[in-house]
């Protein structure tokens, strides 16, 4: 049985008191971008906004069937 498994990149920037969290999931078979999501904060701390779009990404990689994540940030 070979593992379902994805990875997730993330790059997050904090701009005059907002918080802008870019996520995408990719299939690491393929390379194909299964998923995009972006949430923007304008009253959560940058470490925290952060956490809850990985958190989200994390609960969508498992709905999209993926039973392995990698996790890489872009700075």
């Amino acid at each position: 049985m070979t593992l379902k498994c994805c990875r997730i990149i993330e790059k997050t920037e904090k701009i005059v008191g907002r918080t802008t969290v870019d996520i995408a999931i990719y299939d690491d078979d393929t390379g194909i971008l299964r998923k995009s999501i972006t949430r923007v904060s304008d009253d959560l701390p940058r470490r925290l906004a952060r956490q809850n779009a990985l958190e989200e990404a994390l609960r969508e990689a498992e709905q999209l069937g993926y039973q392995h994540v990698s996790n890489r940030k872009l700075y």
